[in-house]
């Protein structure tokens, strides 16, 4: 399902001038007929850092001081104006349509820091872990990356922990799904020159649940406009954070798993008997309210 304004802009591009009149006068009609109940509650905005912050910045903290409107929409068009940098995964780094954007905690090995871009952007923070829980209330992470143009090989995330990643489109796009390991997938994709099983889910209307640290998994070519997904997860050894910025995190919205494990990299990697699940809809609609963010 298209957001209001990808309509127009569609149409604009497909149809004929005066195609695209009758369009923009029929949406009109209907908007007038139709009526929209809005009681949506978002979390408070925080204060803007400084005079230099962000438009992604000041963009969020608008739609969090208003206090209401489309998640979808209002994540969609932060993510737009993050300013993405190239991408950390060296099997990424020479692909020049990819680039990314992170916020949360990041590790390099045992070493453990918040990423740098979080405490400038405290608002997005909060708006994007909003949205995250409001797909999947019970999921914990501690990270949470934008990814625009990944068409990422398949791998494992091994600096991750063994929790789930939370994987969801923020675009519209043809095609562009995430193959995903499986022992009872009927889709094969070479992998070390290896033949193996697995499930092509699409990223759109739903996030997809997984364990990215045991499942190999690649993205899926696609077409018509960029591609944009949100990732929340949880990387390895984050409980080396010193607790003061553990308390910032959940001040800004993470979900820190409740019980801190110490992540050494021997953690057991046979595979569960669930690789993958979906979770809830995306919601195309209101934000709904969450006690825990206040």
């Amino acid at each position: 399902m298209m957001a209001r304004n990808d309509l127009f802009v569609y149409a604009k591009e497909e149809l004929e001038p005066d195609s695209y009149a009758a369009f923009v006068e029929y949406s009109i009609q209907l908007s007038e007929r139709v009526g929209a109940k809005v009681s949506a509650i978002t979390p408070p905005s925080l204060s803007l850092p400084s005079q230099h912050h962000s438009q992604a910045e000041v963009l969020a903290w608008q739609f969090l001081t208003n206090g209401g409107g489309s998640v979808w929409e209002a994540v969609r068009l932060v993510a737009s104006m993050l300013r993405f940098e190239q991408p950390r995964q060296r099997m990424m780094q020479s692909d020049a349509q990819a680039s990314s954007f992170h916020l949360g905690i990041c590790a390099r090995g045992a070493l453990v820091g918040v990423c740098k871009d979080t405490l400038t952007h405290r608002n997005v923070c909060r708006l994007l872990c909003f949205y995250v829980q409001h797909l999947c209330t019970e999921h914990r992470f501690t990270s949470i990356s934008i990814n625009r143009n990944y068409l990422a090989p398949a791998h494992r995330d091994l600096q991750n922990g063994p929790e789930d990643n939370l994987i969801v489109s923020l675009s519209l796009h043809d095609d562009g799904g995430l193959w995903v390991e499986s022992p009872s997938g009927t889709v094969y994709h070479e992998v070390e020159g290896r033949m193996i099983r697995g499930e092509v889910a699409s990223l759109q209307s739903h996030a997809l649940l997984f364990s990215a640290n045991k499942c190999w998994h690649a993205g899926l070519p696609w077409q018509t406009f960029d591609r944009y997904t949100l990732v929340a997860y949880t990387v390895r050894n984050w409980a080396h954070l010193r607790e003061p910025a553990r308390n910032l995190l959940t001040e800004l919205g993470f979900m820190l798993p409740k019980v801190p494990v110490t992540h050494t990299g021997s953690e057991n990697t046979s595979h569960t008997a669930s690789y993958a699940a979906f979770c809830r809809r995306t919601p195309l609609g209101l934000m709904a309210s969450s006690s825990s963010m206040n």
